[in-house]
Parts: C-alpha cells; structure tokens; sequence
C-alpha cells in the first residue's frame, strides 16, 4: 500500500511511504503516522493514498508505526491546508506543522483526559448536615457547597470557594458519600451573571444580517464601528444565533486583545465555557483547546492568529475583532495573513465571516465599498455614551 505523508522539511508535495497490510492498523488520510527519514524518525500526516507511486517501490521507505486510527482533519480541512500551502508557495509538512499542536507532532495521543470533578452520590443526596459531626467545620462546609452546587465541581471552583477541602473530600469519597467523574479537560471557570444588555437598532441590523443569511451561503461582512459602539456585543448577539442553531464560532482577536477579562466576558454573556488558544498557553492547555472544538464539546473557540488552523466539528460563523492589525500577519517560519486565511476557510464552508474594526485596513474598506463585502456601520456609542468633544490645535 502507497502512502503519501506531508513531512516536515522543504518538500513542495506529500513524499511516498511503503505500509506493510500486515501490520495490523491502517493508515487514514487526515492521520499521523510515524516514518523513517534519513537517519531520524518523524511524525507525518498522512495527505492522501495513491493507487501507485512514480517511484520504484524497492527505494520506497516503509512506515514505522500508525499514530491514529481516525482522521484528524476532515477532508475539507485538508483542502484548506493544501490550499495554504500552495498560496505561500510553502512546504506542506510546514503547513501541517503550523496546524498541529506541539504534543500532536510529538507523536502524542490525540485524547484528553478530562479533569476531575465531584458530586455527591445517591447516598450522600439524602444525607443532611445533622449526620455529621458537628465540630467538623471543613466537612460541613464542603457538604453544603455540593448540596447546593447544580452540577458536579472541579479542583478550581472548591479552592474558589473553600480553603481546605481535600481531606473532607476523601473521607467522603471513602464513606461512598461522593462520586469521582472525568469533565472537560478544561479548568472550570466561573460564568458569572448573565449581562443584560439590550442591543440598539444598528446593533441588531448587524446582527440580524449575519445571522439571517440562508444556509450554506458564504458572505464577508465589515462591521465598522466607532470605539464604544458595542461591537463585542454584536459579535456575541451573532454567536448565540450560531450556537442556537447547533453550529460553532472562531474568534480571532489580535494577541494583545485577548485578556482574562475578554475571555469571562464571553462566558458570562454566553453562560457556557468557552476554549482559548493564544500564546500565553502551555502545551496541554492547547491540546485540550484543539481536542474541545474538534469533538464539538465546546461551541466558541477565542484565539490569536494560530487559532486559524483549529478543526471544527460543526463550524457555523468566523470573527475577526481589529481586522486591521498588524499581528494577524505571522513574520517567521511558515508566514501568513491569519485574516485572509479566515476568509478562505469561511469560503470553503460556505458560512459568513466577519471582519470588525474602528479602522479598517484599506484593502477591506475598498472591498466594502464596492460591494464585495456587506457594509455594516456602527455610527453610535452604546448605552448612550458620549463621543469625545474634539478641538484642531494649530
């Protein structure tokens, strides 16, 4: 069997690799593979699985060890990545390389284990604070906070609230009181109150004409808007549109953009949590950021330019908050315009994209001008704020 991988290095197209129908698992297109090259062994994606090679099969290497049994990217995904490639006149294994996260190029399993998370069991339900005893304050303080808590906690939320719980937890683990179960592997973060923000007439204009496109339509759409005119919350009125009709959002924010505080915005409008890829990550946090949108466990992915190569299970909607900067654009390795790239990939999909600003790029104010973008103005500050009063110095 003929393979084609797409190898790290600077090779234009996949190069071919032998796979012995013995061995057991069998290649998938979209999945990893390990592969002999020169004197070194490197994981590769496999691209595609030709009927026959142009080479002679006696000086076609054979691959070591099959890494994945299910595609990692859909074909489509693939597609796009090609398509990268060839449009940067880039190496394709750099392209792959530039969409897989460090553990996945490593040769790592693709799964996450999620974190922990505790509550009370059937047992433990129809106790009540009288059954324990009364000086143990730590118990007592945990055994409310799970009484009353609507769903199972993690580690994060309990040192949130209490500061000693852990040996209360393992007596009531013990006592058969309290039940152990794997959530997200993402830390459980606190969604906060519902915002109740009223959206003014341009606000719903724009979000009315994102969101009422007929299905499987792709249409770029430039939200202008003035500072303060409210375009996170159109971004988010847009979102829960998208996520209503069961389908995921990608967020490009620029990297200086992305702050906690961005971040507990979305979940407390939202009230779901949200994955985040940027660079102030470690590796696990990025896998299990890839792992979420890939499986469809979270709807609403955040991220700087990475972000851009993510797959998704069921992508409805593609943001681009501050279109205009500059750090959407990589400057070393495989170089790229992640905003550009956004509009491909939402042209593949045939979904609308979004690109905001206060400032847009010329290029994309052109574009909106002559009509190839839809032209969205946000001319006034929300909930009735001042513009600034201006004076000309000479």
């Amino acid at each position: 069997m003929i393979i084609q991988v797409a190898v790290p290095g600077p090779f234009l197209t996949p190069l071919d690799y032998l796979f012995d129908l013995t061995e057991g698992a069998t290649p998938v297109v979209g999945g990893r593979v390990r592969i002999p090259f020169r004197n070194k062994v490197l994981v590769g994606l496999v691209m595609s699985l030709p009927e026959k090679s142009e080479y002679d099969a006696k000086k076609i290497k054979t691959v070591i060890e099959v890494l994945d049994a299910e595609p990692l990217f859909s074909r489509a995904h693939l597609s796009f990545i090609e398509w990268a490639a060839q449009y940067y006149h880039e190496p394709i294994g750099e392209v792959v390389q530039a969409a897989l996260p460090k553990k996945l190029r490593a040769g790592e399993a693709v799964k996450v284990e999620g974190l922990p998370v505790w509550q009370l069991s059937k047992a433990g339900r129809a106790l009540s604070v009288a059954d324990l005893p009364k000086n143990a304050k730590h118990q007592i303080a945990l055994f409310n906070l799970l009484h009353a808590a609507p769903k199972a906690l993690s580690a994060s939320l309990l040192n949130k609230q209490l500061e000693s719980w852990r040996a209360s937890l393992k007596k009531f683990i013990q006592a058969g009181w309290v039940e152990e179960q794997r959530g997200l592997c993402l830390a459980d973060t606190y969604l906060g109150e519902a915002p109740n923000h009223v959206l003014n007439d341009e606000q719903q204009h724009a979000v009315k004409a994102v969101t009422q496109l007929p299905e499987d339509t792709f249409k770029a759409f430039l939200v202008e808007g003035v500072t303060g005119s409210g375009k996170t919350e159109v971004y988010l009125g847009m979102i829960e549109q998208v996520i209503q009709q069961g389908k995921q959002a990608l967020v490009l924010v620029p990297e200086i953009g992305l702050t906690p505080q961005m971040v507990s915005r979305f979940n407390a409008f939202l009230q779901k949590p949200i994955a985040s890829l940027h660079s102030g990550m470690n590796d696990s946090e990025r896998l299990c950021a890839w792992h979420l949108v890939r499986t469809g466990q979270v709807s609403v992915l955040l991220g700087t330019r990475s972000a851009i190569f993510a797959p998704f299970k069921n992508l409805g909607l593609c943001i681009i908050d501050e279109e205009h900067d500059l750090s959407f654009k990589q400057q070393e390795g495989f170089r790229y315009s992640a905003r550009d790239l956004m509009i491909r990939r939402a042209f593949d999909l045939k979904i609308p994209v979004v690109l905001g600003s206060a400032t847009p790029s010329l290029e994309t104010l052109h574009s909106a001008k002559a009509a190839r973008y839809g032209y969205l103005q946000l001319k006034q500050r929300a909930a009735n704020a001042q513009m600034p009063s201006i004076k000309l110095l000479d």
